[in-house]
């Protein structure tokens, strides 16, 4: 991150800050931004239990309330139900 020039959310700003002083851990937002980065994860694992579990570690690397990550695994078991009953998880 230290490259990157695009923009960059006041919870990863906050957590980068966190990081890079030794204080090790993440802002404590309350924001959805951690959530509407989870279909990929989702995508990947099929393993729901699994991808849950990998949607809440990315989430709580930034965002890491209460709130915030009981949004994130809310959003996930609801893609994972859109997803059951078909024979792969394709969008398509």
């Amino acid at each position: 991150m230290k490259e990157y020039t695009g923009y960059i959310d006041k919870a990863s700003k906050i957590s980068l800050k966190n990081y890079n002083e030794g204080l090790g851990y993440a802002s404590d937002s309350t924001e959805l931004g951690a959530s509407v980065r989870i279909a990929p994860i989702i995508y990947f694992y099929l393993d729901e239990d699994k991808g849950i579990e990998s949607c809440l570690e990315q989430s709580s690397i930034t965002h890491n309330s209460e709130r915030s990550l009981a949004c994130t695994e809310f959003f996930a078991k609801l893609m994972y139900r859109g997803f059951k009953g078909r024979s792969s998880q394709s969008c398509s």
